[in-house]
């Protein structure tokens, strides 16, 4: 009796038997209970993590980008579920991308100033740290647990190499300073999530671009594209 001709994807056969013979059951086609098929880590093992540290003023701030990227990682723009194995870092890495782009054509977009807050030299997040410095004194009722203020939080997040030199040359390095606070004039997490921000506001207030993300067999692709206005 001839076997039964499957479709493939790729190099892969879809529902086969391991003597290679048609399934007996649809079950047996979907694979029922068999482990889904890994993720490929190539991107993964390409990109180093690099480690940014955000100032208790911008914790709550990352916090509520960190939940934006979630979302968009597992919604796209019309609200259904993207089910294509992207990851935080990868969603990150094309909202830097895109908002680097815009902040090199516009560096009006980076409200850099002075800091008498903070330990380096300048902000783009004056606002929060005006608040965070000079907010009103509150104390927790005797009842409260007590909770340790963060005074900063090292991050880290793996970004392409090329995206990672383009965002460090927006730091705008101190020549002679190799070490210290004072290496950069603007600290590489504060402008990290500045730019990030950007990008999500761009995202989600004005469709300024849409994610173009595609997993198949044999490639991976993740970028974005302007929308059509």
């Amino acid at each position: 009796m001839t076997k039964k001709k499957l479709p493939t994807f790729g190099a892969q056969s879809l529902g086969l038997a391991p003597d290679g013979s048609a399934p007996g059951t649809v079950l047996d086609m979907l694979n029922v209970g068999k482990p889904a098929p890994k993720r490929g880590r190539e991107w993964e093992k390409r990109n180093l993590s690099r480690s940014f540290r955000i100032p208790g003023a911008l914790i709550a701030e990352y916090e509520t980008v960190l939940d934006e990227i979630l979302e968009i990682m597992e919604f796209d723009e019309k609200g259904n579920p993207r089910n294509d194995q992207t990851t935080v870092d990868r969603v990150l890495s094309i909202l830097l991308d895109w908002g680097i782009n815009e902040v090199e054509k516009n560096p009006r977009l980076l409200p850099v100033s002075s800091n008498p807050h903070g330990k380096g030299a300048m902000t783009v997040h004056i606002e929060a740290w005006n608040t965070w410095a000079t907010g009103p004194v509150r104390r927790k009722h005797s009842k409260h647990k007590s909770e340790k203020k963060q005074k900063s939080r090292v991050i880290s997040h793996r970004i392409e190499e090329s995206l990672y030199k383009r965002l460090m040359s927006l730091t705008d390095l101190n020549s002679g300073v190799t070490s210290g606070p004072q290496k950069y004039s603007i600290p590489p997490g504060e402008l990290l999530l500045k730019i990030a921000r950007i990008a999500i506001d761009a995202y989600f207030q004005h469709r300024a671009f849409r994610f173009v993300i595609k997993h198949t067999a044999t490639q991976e692709i993740a970028g974005w594209e302007k929308t059509q206005k």
